[in-house]
Parts: structure tokens; sequence; C-alpha cells
């Protein structure tokens, strides 16, 4: 869905150096492996793989924070351009359910960091949801930028924070964007 077509996009960016990593809770997700800019696709309930892919994304934040504090204005490795990386929690009531009981909800506290910090060294972060109720509140104000699709009720859109007349038009019927 939403989450396979922001990570083609980012493949196809004609601007950008993107790498995309997916940990993803459905079956739609995994075949992105077969897209250039695609490293990594993960089931969510893999622990040990998304365990290492957000150390190496918090890692990969840290090192550039690094090389930023000693050249405020580095966006680059010497001559070589840094890749700005995406990744994709596609299915976040999932990855909360497989991973907020496991080492004490660790995964979750890393993501939230990712979030907090990411964007800043280039490393971003998507997430994709079937509800509102389903982004834990610590990431509702560290999300930068929404894309909400029709939403089911006018509660569900004042969650979000729309007028409900704009988003939830007669012409479409739930669940449906035009």
């Amino acid at each position: 869905g939403a989450a396979k077509a922001l990570a083609v996009a980012a493949c196809e960016h004609p601007i950008d150096n993107w790498h995309v990593h997916v940990i993803y809770a459905g079956g739609g997700s995994s075949d992105l492996r077969n897209l250039p800019a695609v490293g990594d696709v993960i089931p969510v309930n893999d622990i040990e793989r998304v365990r290492r892919l957000m150390r190496d994304a918090l890692d990969e934040i840290d090192r550039r924070a690094e090389l930023r504090s000693r050249d405020p204005g580095a966006s680059s490795w010497g001559s070589i351009q840094m890749p700005r990386r995406m990744l994709v929690i596609d299915g976040m009531a999932a990855f909360e359910h497989h991973h907020a009981r496991v080492d004490r909800g660790i995964a979750v506290d890393q993501l939230a960091r990712i979030a907090r910090e990411g964007r800043a060294g280039g490393v971003h972060l998507v997430l994709t949801a079937q509800r509102r109720a389903e982004i834990p509140m610590e990431f509702i104000g560290l999300i930068g930028t929404r894309i909400v699709l029709r939403c089911t009720s006018a509660d569900e859109a004042s969650l979000w924070g729309l007028d409900e007349s704009a988003s939830t038009p007669a012409s479409m019927p739930p669940g449906r964007c035009r």
C-alpha cells in the first residue's frame, strides 16, 4: 500500500541517493527486495534482524552527528555525497505488538529516537497505520509531515487535526482515496 508507494518513489527520485529499509507486517512489501535502492526488507516478527537494523540506523545517526559537529556545513564524507536513508515501518500497530514487550520495548524506544534525531542527519522515518490510534502518542509530536488518506469517521479525522469536511468528502466511500 502506502509504504510500498513511498519506497518506490524514493528509489526513483532523480536528485538524491536513497537507501531504503522496510520492516513490514503484511505480505505486500516483501516484493520491494528487487528495487535497486532497497537494502533490507524484514518481516516485523523477525526480532533479531529488526534489532540489527535499528542499531545500524542509530549508529548512522550518531556518525552523521559527529561529522556535523566537526563541520556544521558537512553533508558528505569527503568527496562522496552521503545518501539519505529511509526506514519504513509498514504497520506500526504490528511493530509495537511484536516489539513493545521484548527487552522492555527497546526497539520502540529506538524508533522514537530515530524519529527525534534522524531527519537532521538524513535518516528519515515513514510509519504507516490503518488508524490514528495505532500511532503511539510519543510519535505524534515527532511526525513532521503526515499523509492522511480517507478517514472512516469524523472522530478519526479530528484525531489527526483535520476538518471533517476536508477529510471525508461525500463522493468517497470509507477507506478509499481518489
